[in-house]
């Protein structure tokens, strides 16, 4: 350095070059920072390859998902990021005391660990980074990463029929054509990736970076109890559906809105299950030219007994013949041809007692359910979803009822279903459906997903903004077939889209379970800390860190505070002195200044490591005079009185604290001072001086002596100026107006 200095013929430009020298031996010299971050790459959620929707890795010829996507062979990736600025440094990290080796990038490593039932869950992440020097820091973090199976099986309300994932396209002013089909995940069952499920699994999937998701979705739509989920099933769609969409109009005989179902039974023709508990096909020739196997046949061919840690169901719909129902009621109040058809559906009588006792059945179908995914399945929680409301408008009110407000399923004006068998199908049938959705969730200790009030402005017939359901016509646009429409033509054949959720009702669906979720499906502990009612800085304060489970109980664990490395217990009253922290950790609000901190949380078992953040206040410092008033110099011939004063700064304790006083007399003379140090021989001056306004009336003007305090530095206390008062100026002070 001596000859860097010796050589140096410009002063700036040499010493620019000592502090560069310095500047980088003490960086060289410093402890590196050996802290790192992980996280989970998403597992669920990318596009396909022309990214128009998701790719659910569904093989449509196969029927079924992709084995390598449902459990990877070699493992679930989770990524270590520990690289720092600064450097140059070598990094070692070992993960269950192992050694990790080969890394493209020293300070990233990625590695893969199996997830599996009496596999170890939690693993211990150490990295140790080595300075040029020989300096080094370590730093270990548990670990435990997860991969949850989410499930969905069910009908259409699952299946999202309402929303394709690409809608039919149409071209055309006037007569519209076909441009293009509506496009789905998988077509024979009208799955789509707008679905309610599939959304609240992609927002658990996106919110938490410590874990990834398998989605799989075995919804169709149509589907009923027997007939689907535990029985055999064609499809919405089959392979030899009489529907098949084109790029014409018109082509095609439309299928019904929701198929009618009959309890299928049995179909031993088609399939069976072997002694080892295998499916098998018999007699077709490919699975995607079958009839589809019960759904939890398809679950269980999927995983395995592989826990499923959220299995989604709605099913219930289609055993009521709920499509039926709505035909029914539709065309009782339709007019074809000039004539009634039928009467109001609340006035069959008949047909009423059937629908009730279609209600009736359904205990025995949830029970048999029930039994079924018990004994083919490996389920931790079962999610059991309510029907959404479809029949109120935007204002809460039954369709048909409100002033020039539309009718449930008007085609053409005035037609639809009455308001009084709205009623009837709202209050009776679809509440009667969700009884029965509660009543078997009662019985088997599943969830409900309670839906059913968020639709109450939402339904069919509510105006373009609110509307959460398809009506007649959004469903022939969208879903499904086109046909054109009008007083002389009504549609009697509805689109399999109608009177389903469009995609903001699958996204409100969506967020409805996505709450349930988060309850439970995650490894990383709740943590509330609880402090004094009154906490400051530098002072003594009772405080509880409470930590919870995601389901709510509590566990034990081992927290400490922002950069303490003690560790203290969890759950237990503490009492510990909290200091206020400088710099950008300091929030100035107007109710006073506080300081911000963390708390960092160990659990003991299978969770992660956790925290959280909370603030201190600062502590209010006050200022006090003594004596007080003090005597004053009144004008700017008067000598005054030389007086000896003391400025007291004492925090919330009352202990003196150490700031700097600056006088400025009216001449502008400044003088700087100690707190808490007697002052000797101060004269206070103040000028009076009077103004008239413009009304007539006069105001008076004091200037004199002014003090300000700034606090000292430290940690515990606001840094805000504080004005000094030495008089009382008294009333009317200051001439504020015209």
């Amino acid at each position: 350095m001596l000859n860097v200095l010796g050589s140096c013929r410009r002063e700036l430009l040499c010493k620019a070059v000592v502090l560069s020298l310095l500047a980088t031996r003490q960086l060289v010299g410093q402890v590196p920072n050996a802290d790192f971050t992980w996280r989970m790459p998403d597992h669920f959620g990318s596009l396909k390859s022309d990214n128009s929707m998701l790719d659910f890795h569904w093989d449509t010829m196969q029927v079924k998902y992709d084995p390598a996507y449902v459990t990877p062979l070699s493992g679930w990736p989770v990524e270590f990021d520990g690289c720092h600025p600064g450097g140059p440094y070598t990094y070692a990290w070992t993960i269950d005391g192992a050694a990790v080796t080969s890394t493209p990038d020293p300070c990233k490593v990625i590695y893969r660990f199996y997830i599996a039932p009496g596999v170890q869950a939690a693993h211990s992440v150490t990295l140790t980074v080595t300075g040029t020097q020989g300096q080094h820091a370590s730093m270990t973090h548990k670990i435990v990463p997860r991969n949850w199976l989410i499930v969905s099986i069910g009908d259409s309300y699952s299946s999202g029929q309402g929303a394709p994932d690409v809608p039919q396209q149409l071209d055309g002013q006037v007569v519209k054509v076909v441009k293009a089909s509506p496009r789905w995940e998988d077509r024979r069952c009208d799955r789509s990736g707008l679905s309610g499920p599939a959304q609240a699994a992609l927002a658990i999937e996106r919110e938490d970076p410590w874990t990834s998701v398998t989605f799989l979705s075995f919804a169709c739509s149509g589907a009923g109890t027997y007939s689907g989920l535990t029985g055999p099933y064609e499809g919405a769609e089959p392979p030899n559906s009489p529907y098949v969409p084109t790029a014409t109009a018109g082509s095609g005989r439309p299928r019904g809105m929701l198929p009618s179902n009959g309890d299928v039974k049995s179909a031993n023709s088609e399939l069976r299950k072997t002694d080892t508990g295998a499916t098998v096909f018999t007699n077709q020739t490919t699975p995607s030219s079958a009839l589809l196997l019960p759904q939890v046949w398809q679950v269980e061919g999927a995983v395995g007994r592989r826990p499923i840690d959220a299995l989604i169901i709605s099913i219930g719909l289609n055993d009521i013949g709920f499509s039926d129902i709505l035909k029914q009621c539709f065309l009782g109040a339709a007019v074809v041809a000039g004539a009634a058809v039928g009467g109001p559906c609340s006035k069959q009588y008949l047909f009423k007692a059937g629908v009730v006792a279609k209600l009736d059945s359904l205990r025995s179908k949830y029970d048999s359910l029930d039994k079924m995914i018990r004994a083919d399945l490996n389920v931790s929680r079962v999610y059991l979803s309510e029907y959404p409301n479809p029949l109120n408008d935007q204002d809460g009110k039954t369709c048909g009822t409100a002033p020039g407000g539309h009718r449930s399923l008007e085609i053409t004006p005035r037609s639809g279903i009455d308001p009084q068998s709205v009623v009837w199908l709202r209050d009776t049938v679809a509440a009667g459906l969700n009884k029965a959705v509660h009543d078997a969730a009662a019985r088997h200790s599943w969830q409900v997903d309670e839906i059913w009030s968020k639709f109450a402005r939402h339904g069919e017939c509510a105006d373009n903004n609110n509307r959460w359901i398809n009506t007649e016509e959004d469903a022939r646009r969208t879903v499904g077939p086109y046909y054109f429409v009008d007083q002389d033509h009504p549609n009697l054949y509805l689109s399999s889209g109608t009177m389903h959720p469009n995609p903001a009702g699958q996204a409100a669906h969506a967020a409805s379970l996505a709450s349930l979720l988060r309850r439970t499906l995650s490894n990383t502990p709740v943590v509330f800390v609880k402090l004094c009612a009154h906490a400051m800085a530098g002072i003594p304060c009772p405080v509880t860190v409470e930590v919870y489970s995601p389901g709510g109980g509590a566990i034990p664990a081992r927290v400490r505070f922002d950069d303490d490395t003690t560790q203290l217990d969890a759950n237990t009253p503490l009492l510990y002195t909290f200091h206020g922290s400088r710099g950008r950790n300091v929030s100035q609000f107007p109710t006073g200044a506080y300081s911000n901190h963390s708390v960092q949380v160990r659990p003991t078992g299978d969770y992660n490591e956790s925290g959280a953040t909370f603030r201190i206040t600062l502590q209010a410092l006050t200022v006090r005079v003594d004596p007080f008033p003090v005597p004053v110099a009144v004008g700017p011939r008067s000598k005054g009185t030389p007086t000896d004063v003391t400025v007291y700064l004492t925090d919330a304790a009352g202990r003196p604290a150490d700031g700097t006083l600056t006088l400025e007399n009216p001449q502008g003379l400044v003088q700087t001072y100690h707190t808490n140090t007697l002052i000797k021989g101060v004269v206070f001056q103040i000028h009076v001086g009077f103004v008239r306004r413009r009304d007539g009336s006069t105001c008076r003007i004091v200037t004199g002596t002014t003090g300000r305090v700034q606090p000292r530095d430290s940690v515990d206390y606001e840094k805000a100026p504080k004005d000094v008062k030495f008089v009382d100026s008294g009333p009317d002070v200051g001439c504020e107006g015209p």
